[in-house]
């Protein structure tokens, strides 16, 4: 049996991974040519990586990010009044942030 999964995104590639690793064949159906670098970011919450140490993925997910020192927003580009590469603590504006 080959299950057919609709879209390689997280959702998408994480339950391929884990059919695969049941031993069960999965089918990823992406509508885009090639995978593309685009830049974006994601943060995942406990509950998240321990779902992805269910489907034996967290440990590869862990390999490939970075932990964060705390609830953090780092600006990957010039928005909302922060420079590329600052970054602001719990969500507040560059400067504003109470120690």
């Amino acid at each position: 049996m080959i299950v057919a999964i609709a879209g390689g995104g997280l959702a998408g590639l994480t339950l391929a991974g884990a059919l695969q690793a049941q031993g069960v064949d999965a089918l990823v159906l992406e509508r885009q040519p090639e995978v593309r670098d685009t830049g974006a970011g994601i943060s995942l919450w406990p509950n998240a990586l321990a779902a992805l140490d269910a489907a034996g993925l967290g440990d590869v997910v862990r390999s490939l990010g970075r932990k964060l020192a705390g609830p953090a927003l780092l600006a990957v580009a010039p928005i909302a009044g922060y420079r590329a590469g600052q970054r602001a603590v719990n969500g507040t504006r560059p400067g504003t942030a109470r120690r």
